[in-house]
């Protein structure tokens, strides 16, 4: 539960598929805990405007993006706190993930729904055969948007968020997209990053190693894309930055030449 980030659930129907002989004991027990562990989403809020508000102008994240995942009901804005709800769905379309965010910039909140199901990610589907990786719904986004940027089609490519650093969100989305034959780590620079022993340990690209020398002997292309700062979003903060730092210098540029010119 706590290195593979699995639900007590999850847990307990992978130590069964590991001793096949104790699954007919568990049965039973296993259906009532289901059904008593159904998640509950959190109320919507009557508009989105805190959360668009958020995602596009303190994340920096584009508003088509934004607007088209609210539209597909991956995105909502929650009644009570006004936080960010992301929702990943199982294949027959039922929110299986929630995870919430918090939208005051001074004050940061994450945390998931009660019976979120992490196997089940937060995704952008696309129509090529390659898939980007990463961590969270706000590095997802944020790759996409830096992909905008560079005038890259960003429909194309498969883009998931894990949640966490376990790959069981990973494994269920390839059996449901066969086609996919190239993967790509996008995991967080953790350059700060302390293992339990207080040596330094740069945890999001330790895991993009791992996997990708998983999933290249499960016979897929893989890479691993590092971002400059610690994530993509800050990546994508500091291009923004930079294009007014472009845009200021450029105006003071014109008003110098105008000056002369008088």
């Amino acid at each position: 539960m706590k290195f593979e980030c699995r639900s007590f659930i999850q847990t307990i129907e992978h130590l069964i598929n590991l001793h096949p002989n104790i699954r007919e004991y568990n049965t039973q027990f296993s259906h009532k805990e289901k059904e008593r562990n159904a998640m509950t989403l959190p109320n919507k809020a009557r508009n989105y405007k805190r959360v668009y508000w958020y995602l596009c102008t303190v994340r920096g994240i584009d508003p088509k993006i934004v607007s088209k995942l609210m539209s597909e009901k991956k995105i909502y804005q929650q009644e009570k706190y006004g936080n960010c709800v992301f929702l990943g769905y199982d294949e027959h379309q039922t929110p299986r993930y929630c995870s919430r965010r918090g939208t005051s910039p001074t004050k940061p909140y994450k945390g998931d729904q009660t019976n979120s199901n992490k196997s089940y990610p937060f995704a952008m589907e696309g129509t090529s055969n390659r898939l980007y990786v990463l961590e969270s719904p706000i590095d997802l986004m944020s790759h996409a948007s830096l992909c905008k940027l560079q005038n890259i089609n960003y429909l194309q490519d498969h883009r998931i968020s894990l949640g966490c650093l376990s790959d069981a969100a990973l494994e269920w989305y390839l059996k449901q997209h066969p086609e996919i034959k190239q993967i790509i780590f996008a995991f967080d620079n953790d350059t700060n990053g302390k293992s339990p022993n207080g040596t330094p340990y740069n945890h999001g690209q330790e895991a993009a190693k791992k996997f990708a020398t998983k999933y290249e002997d499960l016979c897929y292309d893989t890479a691993i894309q590092t971002p400059i700062a610690k994530d993509f979003n800050d990546d994508l903060i500091a291009f923004h930055a930079s294009q007014v730092i472009k845009d200021t210098l450029h105006e003071n540029e014109q008003i110098h030449e105008y000056e002369l010119d008088s």
